[in-house]
Parts: C-alpha cells; structure tokens; sequence
C-alpha cells in the first residue's frame, strides 16, 4: 500500500513540475516575425532603400528590444519604441544606403530581446549596380629602367577620368619604396590631374617589379593595377 501511495506522490510531483514549467514558458513574452529574410529587389546605387521587419508580442509578458546591432554603417535602424504589450504588432525599420556599392547584397541585423531565444537574426538581401561608372585613362605599365639604391627618381603620370560619372579616388596600394601623390582625388568627366609618384629603391642590386594599386568609386572594377619595373644596380 506504501509502495502504491510513494509512486502516487511522484506522478503528482511530476505533473506539479510539469505544468509549472509550462506556465513559465507560455508567459515568458515571446516574438513572430512576418519574415527573417527580406529582399529589396534590384536598385542603381546611390538609392536609399527603406525595409521593414513586421513582428508580434506572441507572448504573456511584455516584450522588449534591449538592441539591434548592424553589419555595417550603410544600414541603419529607426526603431519606434522598445517595448511592446502582448498580442502588440511591431516593425524594425531599415535604412539602407546602397551609395558606392555594387553586386548581391547581404546584410545581418541582429536583434537583442528578453525572450528565451535573446537573440534574433534578421538579413536584407538584393542587387546594387551602378547606372554610370568611373573610368581612368592612365598608363598600366611604368618602368623606370635602370636606378641606383637609395637614390630618389620621380615619374610624373597624367590621370584623366573618361568614365560617365565622377571618379574618386580613394587610395592607394604600394610597397614601402614608392611615395604617391596626387593632385586631385575628386574628377569630373573628361577632368585631369596629376600622379607623382616618388621611387626610392632599396636593397641589392635585383630586377625590380611590384604592382601599384589605385582605389577608385562608383566603379565595377574599383582597384585598378599598374605595373612598375626598375632595374637597380648599387
């Protein structure tokens, strides 16, 4: 009889348990996105692109936005407010700005809440392309021929922007032995400028060769490679 009533208990024990958890579980606050993936469609670059994420309070408990974190500066987020009651519908807003960008977009927004999962990732995806692009008329190859170690030589190198846009040049790539300058870094079309680039070799007595890197925008082929040779003697 003893034996029947301590299994009895435990079976109540259990159920008490169960139905605890459950009720934890059911009122925690807890949230539905309409879609976790959106995509924009395809837009010239330089749009402003507004996605937004639609979501309900699906829980007991008031639901709140802690943060939403973004890939990258070019997204950015207009939350309205941060807590929502029960039952409550709700929308991220993103803004996106496509400017200098070009190809499939993938995009993460990661959203911080006090639901039991915590943490929700949302993505935007689509396709930029640019309408009109830059373009420089430059030489690909450059050779100072033969130069002495540790002495300075200099090429003066003319730029012309024959793309259908403004070109901006935004950097450079080279080895520690070549010094760029340039005389503008903003072009309109059919604009020239000047490239100065100072070239003091080191080292033993070697052919020489490295490719120089220019950083250009709006542009499908943002780094154009320019070819340096030399022949340095001691």
């Amino acid at each position: 009889m003893n034996i029947i009533i301590n299994r009895t208990n435990k079976i109540v024990i259990y159920i008490f348990i169960f139905i605890l958890l459950t009720v934890k579980l059911v009122s925690n606050s807890e949230i539905k996105f309409e879609k976790k993936t959106i995509s924009f469609g395809t837009y010239e670059s330089g749009k402003i692109v507004n996605v937004e994420f639609k979501f309900e309070n699906i829980g007991k408990k008031t639901l709140k936005i802690i943060k939403i974190i973004t890939e990258c500066g070019c997204t950015l987020v207009k939350l309205h407010k941060k807590k929502y009651l029960p039952g409550e519908i709700g929308v991220i807003p993103i803004i996106f700005n496509s400017k200098e960008l070009d190809g499939k977009i993938n995009k993460k927004i990661i959203v911080y809440t006090n639901t039991k999962d915590k943490i929700i990732k949302l993505n935007i995806t689509g396709d930029i392309f640019f309408k009109d692009i830059a373009k420089l008329d430059i030489p690909k190859i450059i050779d100072f021929q033969t130069v002495k170690a540790g002495d300075t030589y200099i090429k003066k190198i003319r730029v012309k922007n024959i793309g259908s846009c403004f070109a901006k040049i935004k950097g450079f790539w080279h080895s520690p032995d070549l010094y760029p300058e340039i005389g503008k870094t903003l072009l309109n079309i059919n604009e020239e400028t000047e490239l100065i680039l100072k070239f003091i070799p080191k080292g033993n007595s070697r052919k020489y060769h490295t490719r120089f890197k220019i950083i250009i925008s709006p542009s499908k082929r943002k780094i154009i490679y320019i070819k340096l040779f030399a022949n340095i003697i001691q």
